[in-house]
Parts: structure tokens; C-alpha cells; sequence
């Protein structure tokens, strides 16, 4: 099978948005909980203004300093989802709200 890759941005009603796909393997159930696990973990690092948390690694995927760098920039301005395509893939994507909006778009 050939490995395809994609993404597209645009804008949103408060925002824009942000998404990659791929036709991969996906996420394991477990891995994508662990994924979620360490947001939560740096989502909690970051409230306690811990700096050692720029240091942290997700098995060597860039999803965590994505997701370090987006919250430290824009706080609850910001989401990343991960959702696992069918057949095949996956698709992260990230949404960011307008400069003094809240929540996320």
C-alpha cells in the first residue's frame, strides 16, 4: 500500500482550524489513551507552572511539543483531537480561537 498524507486549513466561525491525515496504521485504543493521558499530565504540569515540562516526550512523537508549545501560547484557546479513520489512518487536528475569544472555535 502506498502511504498517502494530507491537510487543510481553514477558517472557522471563532477561528481556524488545522488538519492532518494520513492512511496509516492509526492509533492502538491504548496508544491514543496514552496520548490523551500525557495532555492531561501536561495540561496539569502547566497549571502548576512546573518549567521541567518543555523536556517531556511522547515516545518521540511530536504531538506533545505541539501540544506544550499550542497551550502555553493560547491556554483554553486551543484543541488538538486525534480521531482514527476507517478503513485505514488517521487524523489530528488542531483549532484555534480568534485573539480574545474564548473557548475554542
Amino acid at each position: 500500500m502506498r502511504a498517502l498524507c494530507g491537510s487543510r486549513g481553514y477558517a472557522a466561525p471563532r477561528g481556524w482550524r488545522i488538519c492532518v491525515s494520513d492512511n496509516g496504521n492509526g492509533f492502538t485504543k491504548e496508544k491514543l489513551g496514552e496520548v490523551y493521558a500525557q495532555f492531561a499530565y501536561c495540561d496539569s504540569c502547566l497549571a502548576d507552572n512546573q518549567k521541567d515540562i518543555l523536556k517531556t516526550k511522547i515516545d518521540n512523537m511530536a504531538l506533545g511539543n505541539i501540544y506544550i508549545r499550542w497551550k502555553i501560547m493560547k491556554g483554553g484557546s486551543f484543541a488538538l483531537h486525534i480521531q482514527n479513520l476507517a478503513p485505514r489512518g488517521c487524523a489530528v487536528e488542531l483549532a484555534v480561537a480568534n485573539e480574545g475569544g474564548d473557548g475554542v472555535c
